[in-house]
């Protein structure tokens, strides 16, 4: 049997948290400028998809 995968149906369950969460982890990790301006445009990017989602 096949398991269905249901489709993202909250900010929580996007993948772009995971990324978020990833590249906050490596800039904390390695202190490396592109993760850390990565980081905060991937957070800024979830902030806006959220307020999209609650619109």
């Amino acid at each position: 049997m096949r398991a269905s995968h249901a489709p993202c149906r909250s900010p929580g369950d996007d993948p772009l948290g995971a990324c978020v969460t990833g590249t906050s982890a490596l800039a904390a990790r390695t202190g490396s400028k592109l993760f850390v301006w990565t980081a905060v445009v991937l957070y800024v990017l979830l902030i806006l998809y959220v307020l999209l989602i609650a619109a």
